[in-house]
């Protein structure tokens, strides 16, 4: 028992069938992101080590090369790439597409961890980042405000807005540029400092002594403990002061003696300023292969959130967002899907000319699109620009099985079946022919999933999205289709494509006319006008009555080598209210009716040969030899 023929005996199964694919698309499609384009990125990691003071030669030689050499053993490095510049070590390393990030991660974690025995003592513990050192961000918030220095911009951007979008899921890290730390500045008089011979190592290890945080023991109790910690240190510019960088002479030299004390921004070189105005600019940086959809998203959602708890005299604007355009992408797209559908439901009905005809293979469109969702969820696709644009592919071939279907049943009920039994027979007669389309077709989309590099990262959802929703399509044209056609096709015996009123043949006639002069100037014009012509024969066939083309004949013109004068192919319009006789009394005399309508006339003019073959009967009229027929009942 084929699938057909049980989801007709079981219609409930078929309807319920497609309505759980549909069902698993939509589902699907609120799960997965989107994106621009394909996830190609390659998995990055970034190393960044600081160390304050350090000159460029000094950090390329204690800092930089000590941590590639143990990087080098990490497997499936790609390349490695590395900045060394004043206070600061920056090693990039890029791995293979197939490399998981988490698990490289985890490894470059592991190497640095072994080299941080080999590094200066006072230098800072290096961090590993799941992202590129120089990714460009994809959002950026301004923070300002009229009464607040940008000291304290500052702090309220890291304490409060950097804390909080951190968290969300895809961020790498979040970078705020234009800032402005708090730091104690010591300002050292050279002068003074001579008079009292005071060097600056004297002063770095006498804030090192006096600003310390140790623990001192504790106190216990019968029932208490608490904890002595000893706190020395320095807060103030006064405390600064204060301390003693000297004793053992006539008084103990202080740093007020030799300089003074200012709280002051850290590095007071660099700044972020708008219209005139200094701010702090707040940057997300994705990870690798993230959605930045997503994150742009999560980030609205906790925005209002965010403003809540910002003081009132902080002014929070969103700068910049790329998301923007990755939107308006994605949308432009969907436009086109919608488009491609409701062009290619218009061309079907412009041929079938029947509401009932049309909606049987119009509905395996949305079903089969829809479905192919629930792959891009298995597989891990994103909707992006690549995998829109194969859908839109997909619309012109999903169709393709169920018009098959429908013709060969809608043939069994004009030959005088009931739709049920013609629903049975129509389907099993063009089941294999179903199956090896679909299989041919999956066939030529599917390897394209299979290439290397970035090219195959990059069309691989683009294939994998056609051949499932072709393959879908099949399931649906052999379940749904002909239930549908059980249902909605009644028995009738008129044609499903109606007589014309003659527009065509007119429209012939003029082409003709239009044509005559150049093909009476160029007889190779003939040969090289068949393929138009075959199409026009089609149309032309499509619009003449019943009896004039049966199922599966053909319609050929053939040119020969003598030079034509003109052609005028006319019709008679006289048979055109010729009685229809029904299909299983018409033979080929009268299915050749048609070919009585041509002018001899005409036929005489044209100096090539014009000839009309109908199954297994020929007819052929040649200039200068008359007209033979040869007639030959229909098998």
């Amino acid at each position: 028992m084929t699938l057909s023929e049980l989801t007709l005996r079981r219609p409930v199964l078929a309807v319920v069938l497609s309505i759980s694919f549909v069902v698993l698309g939509i589902v699907s499609l609120r799960s997965i992101g989107i994106r621009e384009y394909p996830a190609v990125d390659p998995p990055i990691v970034t190393v960044t080590t600081s160390y304050a003071g350090a000159a460029p030669e000094v950090i390329d030689a204690t800092v930089t090369d000590p941590l590639e050499e143990v990087i080098n053993g990490v497997q499936g490095i790609r390349s490695i790439s590395s900045t060394s510049r004043e206070g600061q070590s920056i090693i990039t390393i890029e791995f293979e597409l197939e490399i998981d990030l988490a698990e490289a991660a985890n490894d470059v974690r592991d190497k640095v961890a072994q080299a941080q025995r080999a590094l200066p003592a006072d230098i800072d513990p290096p961090v590993v980042e799941k992202a590129d050192a120089n990714a460009s961000p994809i959002m950026y918030v301004t923070l300002a405000s009229d009464t607040r220095d940008i000291l304290d911009v500052t702090q309220t951007a890291d304490s409060i807005i950097k804390s909080r979008v951190e968290t969300i899921p895809g961020v790498a890290s979040v970078r705020i540029f234009g800032e402005q730390r708090y730091s104690m500045r010591l300002v050292l008089d050279p002068a003074r400092m001579t008079g009292h011979e005071v060097t600056t190592d004297e002063v770095a290890s006498a804030v090192a002594m006096n600003s310390v945080d140790l623990p001192a023991g504790r106190i216990q109790g019968v029932t208490t403990e608490v904890g002595i910690r000893a706190d020395s240190r320095l807060r103030t510019p006064e405390e600064f002061e204060a301390m003693v960088i000297r004793t053992g002479g006539a008084r103990p030299i202080r740093l007020g003696d030799v300089g003074h004390a200012m709280l002051a921004p850290q590095d007071d070189r660099t700044g972020f300023f708008e219209l005139g105005r200094q701010q702090v600019g707040i940057a997300v940086i994705p990870q690798p292969n993230s959605n930045a959809i997503a994150i742009a998203d999560e980030f609205a959602r906790r925005l209002p959130g965010i403003e809540r708890v910002l003081p009132s005299e902080y002014e929070m604007i969103v700068g910049y967002d790329f998301t923007v355009f990755v939107r308006r992408s994605i949308d432009e797209v969907q436009e086109t899907l919608i488009i491609a559908f409701l062009l290619v439901s218009l061309v079907i009905f412009g041929f079938l000319r029947d509401w009932r005809t049309t909606l049987v293979p119009v509905v395996a469109i949305p079903v089969s699109i829809i479905s192919s969702f629930f792959v891009a969820w298995v597989f891990g696709f994103t909707v992006n620009i690549l995998t829109l644009v194969a859908l839109v592919l997909a619309i012109g071939l999903v169709c393709d099985d169920a018009i098959v279907v429908l013709e060969n049943i809608y043939s069994k009920i004009e030959a005088g079946m009931a739709p049920l039994e013609a629903a049975l027979h129509g389907s099993r007669e063009v089941y294999l022919a179903v199956v090896a389309t679909t299989v041919a077709l999956v066939a030529v989309f599917l390897p394209v999933a299979f290439l290397d590099g970035v090219t195959g990262r990059l069309f691989r959802e683009f294939g994998i999205l056609i051949a499932s929703s072709v393959a879908i399509s099949s399931v649906v044209a052999l379940s749904l289709s002909p239930v549908i056609c059980r249902y909605v096709l009644t028995s009738r015996t008129e044609k499903l494509v109606p007589a014309g009123d003659g527009t065509l043949l007119r429209e012939s006639d003029a082409c003709l006319r239009v044509y005559a002069p150049w093909f009476h100037a160029r007889p190779m014009g003939v040969d090289c006008a068949l393929g138009s012509g075959w199409s026009r024969g089609c149309l032309f066939i499509s619009t003449t009555p019943e009896g004039a083309c049966s199922a599966g004949g053909s319609f050929e013109y053939s040119s020969g080598r003598s030079r034509p004068r003109g052609v005028d192919l006319r019709l008679h319009r006289a048979g055109h209210d010729r009685p229809r006789p029904t299909p299983q009394t018409r033979s080929a005399r009268d299915q050749s009716h048609l070919f009585d309508r041509w002018s001899p006339r005409g036929i005489a003019e044209y100096g090539g040969r014009a000839g009309v073959s109908r199954g297994t009967g020929r007819a052929r009229a040649s200039a200068g030899r008359g007209i033979s027929r040869r007639r030959a009942d229909r098998r």
